[in-house]
């Protein structure tokens, strides 16, 4: 079956979520270093729960969380995108945005959210994207600090605090 393409930059390629993602989002989502500061590390069932949410979501939406390669080699290298938590009316999407840790500091992140945040903006039309930061990953929170965003609040999932960032159109425009 072949890939469908959802955004391209210079270097990656972001495609749609699919079940081939599987294997590859076992590797992401029961890597320690990944989710360090995230809500929990996956078991394998929970992988697959995820990717056929992701797929669900997909379907209902035409996009969702897919997962990133780089373009000159196909390799995997993380998984990012845009989901409605609840449903579309009722919020604005919400960014994710997982790389392996051989694949950061990089510029492979600034690169796959400047391309998910316009997507957003220009083509879903949204003129807010909100994203959570756990308040102790500083990489993260400076990557999201180049999108010029606010801090609307702090929030706790699960006993672990994060910072809820709000994207406005107008704020991305300028940066």
């Amino acid at each position: 079956m072949k890939r469908k393409l959802w955004l391209t930059t210079e270097r990656l390629n972001i495609y749609h979520p699919d079940k081939s993602d599987y294997k590859n989002f076992c590797k992401l989502l029961t890597h320690a270093d990944v989710m360090e500061y995230t809500f929990n590390i996956k078991n394998k069932e929970e992988v697959k729960n995820e990717l056929q949410g992701l797929i669900k979501h997909y379907k209902s939406f035409g996009f969702a969380a897919g997962s990133v390669h780089l373009k000159n080699s196909g390799e995997f290298i993380g998984r990012a995108g845009l989901f409605y938590p609840k449903s579309k009316s009722e919020n604005p999407p919400c960014l994710i945005c997982l790389l392996l840790p051989n694949f950061w500091r990089q510029g492979y992140g600034t690169e796959t959210l400047k391309e998910i945040i316009k997507f957003g903006f220009e083509t879903l039309e949204h003129s807010k994207i909100f994203g959570l930061v756990h308040e102790n990953n500083f990489s993260s929170q400076k990557l999201v600090k180049k999108f010029t965003p606010i801090i609307q609040s702090k929030t706790d999932h699960n006993g672990k605090k994060f910072h809820n960032y709000i994207f406005s159109k107008e704020n991305f425009m300028k940066s």
